[in-house]
This record gives structure tokens, sequence and C-alpha cells, in this order.
């Protein structure tokens, strides 16, 4: 029963931060849209005012939208995919390895946090691998 409420706990949390993760993506469009008309009212000799209503947007949406709870939620799934292989090769290797058992539980709880920092860092590489450009960057690459 306490792993049914920790699993239901868990889904509680992603829907929650999924929920926030699209309401911060929909005011970052509103901002676009009110950028946008600031551009065409004050700026039109800029190349970006140049562009229609919905390429502005999608490039402003992109130069600016938070990624974090996209990398988060990959991380968190990635660590707990991960941790029961992970537990799986360690009770084989059990018989092979001659150790006592609080050495053996140390292992294994140094080896699962060794598991989980390698999915955080595996998270955060591609989070700053596909780190998005200023408006202008973003511009000069949907022109290429």
């Amino acid at each position: 029963m306490l792993y049914v409420l920790g699993l239901l706990m868990i889904i509680a949390s992603v829907a929650a931060l999924a929920f926030l993760w699209r309401r911060d993506a929909l005011s970052v469009r509103l901002e676009g849209h009110d950028y946008y008309e600031h551009l065409q009212t004050n700026d039109p000799d800029n190349p970006l005012a140049a562009l229609d209503r919905r390429s502005f947007v999608g490039l402003y949406e992109r130069a600016n939208r938070e990624r974090k709870p996209k990398y988060a939620i990959a991380f968190l799934a990635l660590a707990a995919a991960g941790t029961l292989p992970v537990l799986m090769i360690l009770s084989a290797l059990r018989g092979l390895v001659p150790l006592g058992p609080l050495t053996w539980g140390f292992v294994i709880f140094f080896l699962v946090i060794l598991w989980w920092v390698g999915a955080l860092w595996i998270a955060l590489r591609y989070y700053h691998r596909r780190r998005p450009g200023t408006l202008e960057e973003e511009f000069r690459k949907s022109r290429v």
C-alpha cells in the first residue's frame, strides 16, 4: 500500500511539473506576441519585424522557453529506469565477490548513487549541449 501511495505521489509531482511547464510556455508565447507588436510599431526596420507573426513567435519561444522541467523529467526517468538493472547486476555479482554484509551494503549504496550521478551527468550534458541562442542567433540559424 505504501508503494502505491509513493507511486501516486511521484505521478502527481510529474503532472504538477508538466502543468507548470505548460503554463510557463503559454506565458512565453504571449510575451512573444507582445514583443512582435512592439517591433512592428517601434522598430519596423529590424529584420525580425519582417517575419510573419507565427514565425516570430516560434523563434521567440525557442529562444526563451524554460527547458529545465523537460530535462528534470528525463533525469528522473533515466535514474528510475536504471536503478533496478543496477541492483539486479549487483545481486548477480553478490556470489562472486566475497564481501561481508556491511561492506556489501556500502558497495550497493554507493554504486546506486554513482548510477544516479551518471544519469544526472547525461541529462546535464544534453541540457547544456542543446542550449538555445538569443533571439538574433535563432533568427540567423533559421535563415541558413
